[in-house]
């Protein structure tokens, strides 16, 4: 691809001079702020619907190291997305030019070069290397869209500790186009007519930058953003239209039409393979895990391939594709077997924005399968060959999703995980020596949304595995003898650990008196972060229990001089319970706690701090015991 490089003004808009010096920055706005930006304008026009052109000119002063990040040009193209032109500039804290960068400066690598084999997706990327703070960026491109799926988004803020001088967004069209855009935290725009052209225009002036507070809703949520889609669209020759997500989606079945034909070779191993089972969900698992056998990811951009799937013959016999092919080749596998399943569109990601139901547009960046069952719908992640038959990790889970059916898309939501679903099991047993130390094992089970990050420690290498263990445990002076674990493959799966270490001095003695936790293994590390002022709403994303019963085994002439009281706390945010039972020559030290989800007012966080410091403390409780000789 040849592309037209300009570092003069050449096409693009002219935009005036400005000072971009940054004691000219306002103090308010420097406050809580790593960034500023200075002036942000973007224009995108709609030529027709399959072509628009769109400018940016931005300026961002970089107050700090964390601020760093809102620096870099970064700009997608392919073959329908094409660079026209770009220029860039550096000035230091003054505001004096101090680098006009050129051609040979700005980098050119692939969007996806980590994971894809197919690819014409590419980013064009700078970074200023400062040797001091502040400096400003400027830069401007222009692209010009062949075929248009989707309109860009306007969202001004764009992280915490940004702050916002000035930012506008401008969209002109044809009075015969159709613009649908959704508002969140902004005004209407000023709409007007020039030169037999529509123009639509929002501005944010003056905004403070958001500061990052603890469990916070997402980012999303909280700024002002202008969500554009088209109404009627054409991309790569396929024509369709957002009217619906019902239409949406017969716009995907054109894109998949015929794709889902398998080798009669396959056919005949798939039938042979579940003739002999009668149970549907049983059925449906062994395809799951013929699949995984069978098939790995990769990520394929080829053209119009980074909405449409390869074909399930070429995933067939290549054995790879991306989420689409290996989603559309997973519908194929239980066609054959009779059972009817939907490629299923997903926005995925723990923190990714939800999808705007009343809003249909291309939201999504993942597929999934779907098949409904008499009494559930089973989910499918394909992409991945260790994953539990039937299991939604926080990637997927939750959220609303398009199914694609015959008759065109459906919004459905994927399941949540409960605190019943999600939970830590542990049992400890200590056996302390007279000089304090202790020989320490520890069986846990971790379910449901607690399965993943054990299982991914599964995946490393001995030594890597190794470390991982040693970070999750908080215990000073411990000695890691071994490690074992084992991963139940379920809907809701089950990970189980065993750990032996060697806890050096765990008990405090002075003189005939022993001081010691009971509570080895469960003690709660982190607190919210205290604040005078709460700025955002509360948000626990997830709900678990832990559950913990440790017996520990004492040396012969020790008793207990003094034991806790049993401690009970209930929260809005959830429960705590905790209780300690002195036998003979052994203490038992029972521990529940339960946290809540949901959203709570900004006004409540102080409740939050006040919950985790009770538990912490309860946590953390001594006990006594004395030397009888």
């Amino acid at each position: 691809m040849i592309l037209a490089w300009l570092l003069t003004v050449g096409t693009l808009p002219v935009w005036a001079a400005s000072d971009y010096d940054a004691s000219a920055i306002p103090a308010d706005l420097q406050e809580n702020a790593s960034a500023v930006v200075r002036e942000q304008d973007e224009i995108f026009t709609i030529h027709a619907s399959d072509a628009a052109t769109y400018t940016i000119h931005r300026a961002v002063t970089v107050l700090n190291k964390n601020g760093e990040r809102y620096a870099p040009l970064v700009i997608w193209y392919d073959a329908s997305r094409k660079i026209k032109s770009i220029e860039c500039t550096v000035y230091d804290a003054r505001g004096t030019e101090v680098k006009k960068v050129k051609k040979k400066d700005i980098q050119d690598v692939s969007a996806v070069s980590s994971f894809s084999i197919y690819e014409d997706s590419r980013l064009k990327y700078y970074s200023y290397d400062s040797p001091s703070y502040p400096y400003t960026v400027e830069y401007s491109y222009e692209l010009e869209f062949d075929g248009l799926l989707f309109y860009p988004n306007w969202h001004p803020v764009e992280g915490f500790q940004l702050a916002v001088e000035q930012s506008s967004f401008s969209v002109i069209t044809s009075p015969d186009i159709s613009l649908r855009y959704r508002v969140q935290h902004t005004s209407e725009p000023a709409i007007s007519t020039e030169e037999g052209q529509q123009k639509y225009y929002w501005e944010l002036r003056h905004h403070a930058a958001y500061k990052k507070e603890s469990f916070r809703p997402p980012l999303g949520t909280l700024t002002p953003r202008v969500y554009l889609a088209p109404s009627a669209f054409s991309y790569e020759g396929y024509a369709g239209n957002f009217s619906s997500w019902q239409q949406f989606g017969q716009w995907i079945n054109q894109l998949n039409e015929g794709r889902d034909q398998l080798p009669e070779s396959t056919q005949s191993e798939v039938k042979r393979i579940v003739a002999n089972l009668q149970d549907t969900t049983e059925i449906i698992r062994t395809l799951y895990e013929y699949m995984q056998s069978k098939t790995r990811y990769v990520s394929i951009q080829l053209g119009i391939g980074g909405y449409q799937p390869f074909e399930a013959t070429t995933v067939d016999r290549l054995g790879y594709g991306d989420c689409k092919a290996l989603s559309n080749y997973m519908k194929a596998l239980l066609s054959v077997a009779g059972i009817e399943a939907y490629y299923t569109l997903v926005n995925a990601g723990a923190y990714e924005d939800e999808v705007l139901a009343d809003f249909p547009s291309m939201q999504f960046n993942h597929v999934i399968v779907g098949v409904p069952l008499a009494q559930d719908t089973l989910w499918l992640e394909c992409t991945s060959q260790t994953n539990p038959f039937g299991h939604l990790s926080d990637f997927t889970d939750e959220r609303n999703v398009l199914m694609i059916t015959e008759n065109g898309g459906q919004l459905v939501r994927t399941p949540a995980y409960s605190a019943q679903d999600n939970q830590q099991t542990r049992n400890t047993t200590v056996l302390l020596d007279e000089e304090g130390n202790g020989q320490l094992t520890a069986q846990t089970q971790y379910t449901g949304q607690l399965y993943d990050d054990i299982a991914r420690i599964t995946q490393l290498n001995d030594q890597e595995q190794k470390q991982a263990v040693y970070k999750q445990i908080e215990i000073p002076n411990f000695r890691l003898q071994s490690f074992h674990y084992d991963l139940t493959k379920d809907q809701i799966p089950a990970a189980n650990e065993v750990l032996k270490l060697q806890l050096e001095r765990y008990v405090s003695i002075s003189g005939k008196r022993w001081f010691f936790c009971p509570n080895v293994m469960s003690q709660i590390e982190s607190l919210p972060a205290k604040t005078e002022a709460r700025n955002h709403e509360v948000m626990l994303r997830y709900a678990y229990t832990e559950t913990d019963t440790t017996v520990i085994n004492l040396p012969e002439n020790i008793h207990s001089e003094f034991v806790p009281e049993a401690i009970e706390i209930q929260s809005t945010f959830g429960s705590y319970h905790s209780s300690y039972t002195v036998e003979q020559g052994k203490v038992i030290y029972t521990r529940t706690f339960q946290r809540n989800k949901g959203v709570f007012p900004s006004d409540s966080y102080q409740e939050l701090v006040e919950f985790y410091q009770k538990v912490s403390k309860a946590d953390r409780q001594q006990m006594v015991l004395r030397k009888s000789t």
